[in-house]
């Protein structure tokens, strides 16, 4: 080593110089002269996030909404279907009304019978023969199938009508749907044309009844009268054959199906 004042060269470890008397400080090896501690980066010191992070989750928010999104549109579009089916199991049957009930099964495909899978249909509806849904659904408390098509026939086995009963549109209560008052078509001129009317009536039919003149929709709802009731309602609406408007009226009913 060397004296940082006289210069002089000295032994390693030598505390004092020899020459100087000037007192020598040891040296730290390079090893730990370099060691520096490393500390944890704080929340202040983090790095801040690169437009590029950002991007990425960005898309994946994106994404997450549009899987939900999807989700939400199989759902609507299976319910709809299982309710399109009913409907155009009756518009097809309906086309054979006057017909035979041999040339309607034989025609049309659709397996028909005299009795329903569900106790409270046979006792409850009107019909010679029927098709329903695999499935049901529950309005208070009690199994019905989701959808029902009954048909009628005459005294030589001719069909006089066919009807198509939507219990789902009755929101699992046998009333229907509560609104907030009664429905009314008042100023609806004859002959409006049915898509004009339904958007009027804004909930979905109960039953749509198909005879060879007419088409029959009601609609089943309660509200809460002047009095303070819940009064169960049907509204019954007519059309002719091609669905121009005819009449309708309010019929107060119990809650029945």
């Amino acid at each position: 080593m060397i004296c940082p004042r006289c210069k002089e060269v000295l032994p390693d470890g030598t505390e004092i110089c020899t020459v100087c008397n000037k007192k020598l400080t040891k040296r730290k090896s390079g090893l730990f002269r370099n060691f520096r501690k490393k500390k944890a980066p704080d929340s202040a010191s983090a790095p801040e996030q690169t437009p590029k992070s950002r991007k990425t989750k960005l898309k994946i928010a994106v994404f997450a909404l549009l899987v939900i999104a999807i989700a939400v549109l199989v759902i609507v579009l299976v319910v709809g279907m299982i309710s399109n089916k009913g409907e155009k199991t009756a518009k097809e049957l309906k086309s054979y009304i006057g017909d035979t009930l041999v040339n309607t099964i034989n025609d049309s495909g659709i397996s028909l019978s005299p009795e329903s899978k569900f106790r409270v249909v046979n006792q409850s509806a009107g019909f010679d023969y029927l098709v329903e849904s695999e499935d049901d659904v529950k309005v208070d408390g009690v199994h019905y199938p989701e959808w029902l098509v009954t048909l009628n026939l005459n005294n030589v086995e001719r069909v006089v009508d066919v009807t198509f009963y939507n219990f789902e549109a009755l929101d699992n209560n046998a009333r229907g749907p509560k609104l907030k008052s009664t429905l009314s078509l008042k100023g609806v001129k004859d002959g409006t044309d049915y898509d004009k009317v339904k958007d009027l009536i804004d909930i979905d039919p109960y039953s749509v009844k198909y005879e060879s003149n007419q088409i029959t929709f009601t609609y089943k709802y309660y509200y809460k009268n002047a009095s303070g009731d819940m009064q169960a309602m049907k509204f019954v609406v007519i059309y002719d054959d091609k669905l121009n408007y005819q009449s309708s009226e309010n019929v107060e009913v119990n809650p029945e199906i």
